[in-house]
């Protein structure tokens, strides 16, 4: 089983942290979310799933978004993820 994993970088943490809906999703720092975030990594795959990291482009989302007619909150994210794993495995 694949499973999209919302991956991002510093600078596009820092932006869809900034314009997301539910700021409070997000850890206090970039740091602690890539420790967090590298810990869920290696337990889904200890459990059998296969994550896939997908990294998020902060315009290429917020583009999507308002294609959508999505906010930028963790269910949006999680589709746009979900989304952009299925394109690449096509």
């Amino acid at each position: 089983m694949v499973l999209g994993v919302t991956w991002y970088t510093a600078d596009a943490w820092v932006k869809v942290k900034s314009t997301a809906v539910d700021p409070d999703r997000f850890e206090e720092t970039f740091k602690e979310w890539e420790v967090i975030a590298n810990k869920a990594l290696e337990d889904l795959k200890k459990s059998g799933v296969n994550p896939r990291k997908v990294l998020i482009d902060p315009s290429q989302f917020a583009a999507w978004c308002m294609l959508c007619n999505k906010e930028n909150s963790a269910s949006s994210r999680a589709e746009y993820v979900q989304q952009r794993l299925q394109i690449s495995s096509a």
